[in-house]
């Protein structure tokens, strides 16, 4: 996604067409190019050459308490609306943030983005967003 200047809502409709590519020496290339990625660019697994699958535990944003860290590895909505909301709060894969604060009232919650910028989400966005803890 970033090596090909691609969005994060671009890649979904790409990667579905190159699911039906049916030759494996652009495949190897592609894979050994993007320096053979684990998860694709919605944080899905994707098989090795053997068919095997990496795992990695991951949250819901919204399940980490004050001052805990993660890094963004995955969504769980992919429409575009929501990934082009991502986009331009540059709530990106890899992403570390850390919670701020969880607001009682409607359960938004605040924080930090790669020990820099603070920004505040709704619960149901950061119920999208997986990460793995840091």
């Amino acid at each position: 996604m970033n090596q090909l200047k691609f969005k994060w809502d671009e890649v979904h409709d790409i990667a579905e067409q190159l699911e039906h590519v049916v030759s494996p020496e652009l495949v190897n290339r592609l894979d050994k190019y993007l320096d053979y990625p684990k998860f694709d660019p919605h944080g899905d697994p994707i098989p090795d050459k053997k068919g095997v699958f990496s795992n990695r535990k991951e949250f819901s944003l919204a399940d980490l308490e004050s001052k805990d860290k993660g890094i963004i590895v995955g969504v769980n909505d992919s429409s575009v609306a929501f990934l082009q909301y991502l986009e331009e709060k540059k709530l990106l894969l890899g992403t570390t943030v850390m919670m701020i604060e969880k607001f009682k009232y409607d359960k938004s919650i605040s924080i930090e983005m790669n020990g820099k910028t603070e920004v505040t989400i709704s619960n149901k966005v950061a119920r999208n967003i997986n990460i793995s803890k840091s």
